[in-house]
């Protein structure tokens, strides 16, 4: 299960990490740290998408900037 935030900060739990990928590509994209970091561990474990070293860079980068 992967947890991302909704509408006013209200908890949402994805059980598919096909669902929540693009959940969390968006969010992450508008700048939110978490959706960044959840994202970059998706990317790190191949939940949901194709494992790549160059995406978990990438989001790790912007998730602790």
């Amino acid at each position: 299960m992967i947890e991302v935030e909704g509408d006013k900060s209200t908890p949402i739990s994805l059980t598919c990490p096909e669902d929540a990928v693009p959940f969390l590509r968006g969010q992450a994209k508008g700048g939110h740290a978490r959706s960044q970091y959840n994202l970059e561990c998706c990317y790190a474990n191949g939940e949901g998408v194709i494992e790549d070293m160059d995406e978990v860079n990438k989001w790790f980068a912007m998730a602790w900037h």
